[in-house]
């Protein structure tokens, strides 16, 4: 490519200045190459809805390391309970039910599984959540016991969340 006035080359020059200062500005050049496939890939911010016929105890473990994890589901109900989730997470386990887990075929980009009473249930987790915003359609009170555990830091946090006529977000 020749540039044939010096006016069309400071062009081309300011050009690259101002990409480069608002890249900087923003923080996307790094010193570490993670962090900036990291920023490319944008966070996963994930959202899951559960409803239920009466009060509810969720026990929800979400393990992690760096590049996948697991979730793993307990409820307390005596009846089935209906999980909305990403359609990237795949069961990966149910343990001691006498019903089947059921799905639906994915709707805007989530699963409803069907889960039988008091049946632990875990799902592969393709990328891990940055954040999990939990929606209650109910209405009726769903408190969660939540256990995130990342594998890479080597770090536990656990939180009880009462989750009633609002979506919240877990963390």
């Amino acid at each position: 490519m020749q540039v044939s006035s010096p006016l069309a080359l400071h062009g081309i020059a300011a050009t690259v200045a101002v990409a480069v200062v608002i890249a900087l500005s923003q923080g996307a050049i790094r010193s570490a190459p993670q962090d900036f496939t990291a920023q490319l890939a944008g966070k996963n911010d994930v959202e899951m809805g559960i409803e239920h016929a009466r009060p509810l105890i969720v026990a929800l473990t979400v393990n992690t390391n760096g590049s996948s994890g697991i979730a793993d589901l307990r409820h307390d109900s005596a009846d089935p309970i209906y999980v909305s989730l990403p359609n990237d997470w795949t069961t990966r386990e149910v343990k001691g039910s006498l019903g089947t887990v059921k799905s639906d075929p994915p709707v805007f980009g989530f699963t409803r599984w069907t889960i039988p009473a008091n049946t632990p249930i875990s799902f592969s987790v393709p990328h891990p959540p940055s954040s999990i915003l939990m929606h209650n359609p109910s209405g009726i009170p769903l408190q969660v016991k939540l256990t995130r555990v990342d594998l890479t830091t080597q770090k536990t946090e656990r939180d009880v969340i009462l989750i009633k006529d609002v979506s919240v977000n877990l963390w």
